[in-house]
């Protein structure tokens, strides 16, 4: 009788355990506004584009293998929906293959960022939620399409990471882009966008005509050709955009225009597992581990937000006091904070 009573007790309490930790991860998802996370699974990389905007500080290190999956692990619990593996060059992990596999059974969605150089990208099976993001540069004559991975119909984005500046060339930009728009068709690859972005590396404001031409000039082609497959990536400060391209997107139903950093998809953890801001402001905010444990998430979100704050603080002194957007339709974007872009 006394055993039976002892084993009632426990699974009485192994419930009670469990009803508390569900009741404590709704809590944590419910107070938890972020949805996603970057990490960066390895610092190291095999190319040299002239427009990285982390090379300099990035270390030629690779996230250790145990732990990732640890980390993996935390997000998880903490609410963490969908999460972005970026470089360096992922896919020179070591241990790349399976990583991706175990952030599969951990995450909605798993988004991959690529130059697609080596071929693990190969070996990966995207679900339809998933997506891999394509380094445009290096979709050359030399790519083996078949790392587009058109045997896999479970419908998941195939995203072409197109990065414009003052020195690009529109017409052979054009070319290319209507190559792989062709062969995207010829493999049966439906699901396919061409993400544009402009090189933050540069003072976009010293070329601020030539960009503005520049971009007007290539949302017309794609409206034309192709109005379902492009799409944007990080944002400028509102006051870059002239009146003709502000009026062009607007009359065509784009916002991208609008779009600033409003500090809802934030949060980096580097190789080192050490927490950023974003990989566009790069600055250590804590080790995610202190005295052999991952620090609580609530003190990650503050100092998110925290960080936030600082930076919009920073291009308000910067170049923002006197603008008439600042901040309600405009924090100054993504890059406005770095040293080198003036007005």
């Amino acid at each position: 009788m006394v055993l039976l009573k002892n084993k009632m007790m426990f699974f009485k309490n192994l419930y009670n355990s469990y009803l508390a930790f569900c009741e404590q991860k709704r809590y944590r998802e419910k107070r938890n506004e972020l949805s996603s996370m970057r990490i960066y699974m390895s610092e190291a990389c095999n190319a040299n584009c002239n427009y990285c905007f982390n090379k300099t500080i990035r270390k030629d290190s690779h996230m250790d293998r145990s732990k990732a999956l640890l980390l993996f692990d935390y997000l998880h619990i903490n609410g963490i929906k969908s999460l972005k593996i970026m470089g360096g060059e992922p896919t020179i992990h070591p241990n790349f293959k399976e990583l991706y596999k175990e952030a599969q059974l951990r995450f909605n969605n798993v988004a991959l960022f690529t130059n697609a150089l080596n071929d693990m990208v190969l070996n990966i099976t995207p679900r339809k939620d998933d997506s891999v993001i394509y380094n445009f540069v290096f979709i050359n004559d030399n790519f083996l399409y078949d790392k587009l991975l058109p045997q896999n119909n479970s419908g998941f984005p195939r995203v072409f990471e197109i990065v414009i500046d003052h020195s690009t060339n529109m017409d052979a930009l054009k070319d290319k882009i209507d190559m792989v728009a062709d062969k995207c068709n010829q493999l049966g690859v439906l699901s396919f966008c061409f993400q544009l972005t402009i090189n933050c590396m540069v003072n976009i404001f010293a070329y601020r005509d030539s960009i503005n031409n520049k971009m007007k000039s290539l949302l017309i082609f794609l409206l034309n050709k192709y109005p379902k497959h492009y799409s944007f990536d990080h944002t400028v400060p509102l006051c870059f955009w002239d009146d003709e391209v502000i009026s062009f997107m607007e009359s065509n139903g784009i916002d991208y225009f609008k779009k600033t950093c409003r500090g809802k998809d934030f949060g980096l953890i580097d190789a080192n597992l050490n927490l950023l801001h974003c990989n566009q402001y790069p600055v250590v905010l804590t080790s995610m581990i202190k005295n052999g444990h991952f620090i609580s998430f609530d003190r990650v979100m503050d100092l998110l937000k925290e960080s936030n704050e600082g930076k919009k603080e920073r291009n308000f002194y910067k170049m923002c006091s006197t603008c008439k957007y600042f901040p309600k339709q405009c924090t100054g974007g993504c890059m406005i904070h770095k040293d080198f872009i003036k007005k």
